[in-house]
């Protein structure tokens, strides 16, 4: 079998932003422990070529898929910067925090660049990098300040401008230093890996229709008992089912409290869950998003890919309806679930299918008053009559 093709990420940025640095820095890093790099971190070297072309790195993934890092001249043609761009999932911006004249070079010449250079306006993650923070050390804390809030001013403008084109990330960083090279690396690996595009607009902050549809299927898995809620009980389950870790009551209450709205005596609603994904989206964790995804088997194009003890679900569609429009009415679904025995012995398989109930409330105006109702082996063959 092929080995998937590594994930390349393009290194941008004015003249002496610090890319190559920023690079070399990365590259002499991967495979040192954290102790070991305190005795054995390299100096900086006195002079580094003017450009590296690509440097490949090990995934910090557990199946087999490498980094390419492609260095670029701030000379560089524009068409083969815009080359570039189209095989890259991720883009780095290098702004040196020496010139404060880098940071408004983002809005009038590199982004515009970038997405003029994208197929059909596909998106792209954007890591802008503060290179250079040590310089802070011999700076007045006013400047730095200044400096500090104009970037971060800059990033929030940007996002608000580019809306779904872009998904800015910023972080702050010294080479010479070694000053959170490798948390960014991983800020840089995690967007990669974890795109939130599939998941998330940007422009209207709530879920993307496909991942709306997946988490009403994983949530009428979860709810085993059919009361339309995730009980204590339930949503432990779920954190154990998907993350390998018990919750507390604390943590439960903690939850509970951020989707306050959504909570009844019976546990969090069908609402509340999309809600919650929704926050964690917003508060930056994608990756926690993606991890319940895939256990239940959807990838990128929410089809799913999984085989053995995974869950495999397919949804038949035209849209479970949004909460905002609260059209739900001519919404025609099913998910179909099907988990493979964890025995070596046993190679008998559970189905069920997850319909809306035929009661009345299949036609209210809110999806989260939609009833599910599980249906064992037996019960499919007639729920399929009935539809």
């Amino acid at each position: 079998m092929s080995l998937p093709l590594p994930i390349r990420v393009a290194v941008i940025g004015d003249a002496k932003s610090g890319k190559t640095s920023f690079i070399w820095r990365i590259s002499s890093n991967r495979g040192l422990s954290a102790t070991e790099k305190e005795e054995q971190r390299p100096p900086m070297p006195e002079k580094l070529p003017p450009v590296f072309q690509e440097v490949a790195l090990e995934s910090m993934l557990e199946e087999p898929r490498d980094f390419v890092i492609v260095d670029t001249s701030s000379s560089s043609e524009q068409s083969d910067l815009e080359k570039l761009f189209n095989s890259c999932v991720v883009v780095v911006i290098c702004v040196s925090r020496e010139k404060l004249l880098n940071i408004d070079r983002l809005r009038s010449f590199w982004l515009p660049l970038l997405k003029k250079s994208l197929p059909d306006q596909s998106p792209r993650s954007v890591v802008v990098c503060a290179t250079k923070m040590d310089l802070k050390e011999s700076a007045c804390d006013s400047k730095l300040d200044q400096w500090r809030y104009k970037f971060e001013q800059a990033i929030d403008d940007l996002q608000q401008e580019y809306g779904n084109t872009f998904y800015f990330t910023h972080e702050e960083v010294s080479a010479l230093k070694d000053f959170n090279i490798d948390d960014t690396f991983q800020v840089i690996h995690d967007t990669a890996v974890d795109p939130i595009f599939p998941l998330y607009d940007l422009e209207k902050k709530k879920l993307r229709q496909k991942c709306q549809d997946a988490f009403v299927a994983i949530f009428g898995l979860c709810d085993t008992d059919g009361d339309n809620n995730l009980s204590d009980d339930e949503l432990t389950h779920f954190q154990r089912e998907v993350f390998g870790v018990d919750m507390s009551p604390e943590q439960i209450q903690e939850i509970k409290q951020n989707v306050s709205t959504y909570v009844s005596n019976s546990g969090i609603s069908l609402e509340g869950f999309i809600h919650l994904q929704e926050t964690l989206l917003r508060e930056g964790q994608v990756g926690t998003v993606w991890t319940a995804l895939r256990h239940y088997g959807f990838e990128e194009n929410f089809e799913t890919t999984w085989e053995g003890g995974a869950s495999h679900i397919s949804i038949e569609s035209e849209g479970f309806g949004n909460f905002d429009d609260g059209d739900v009415s001519s919404s025609k679904w099913s998910v179909t679930s099907t988990n493979a025995s964890q025995s070596a012995q046993d190679d008998l398989y559970r189905s069920a299918v997850i319909v809306p109930s035929e009661q009345d409330e299949l036609f209210n105006s809110n999806l989260m008053e939609t009833s599910f109702v599980v249906l064992d082996p037996q019960q499919l063959q007639q729920s399929q009559q009935l539809q």
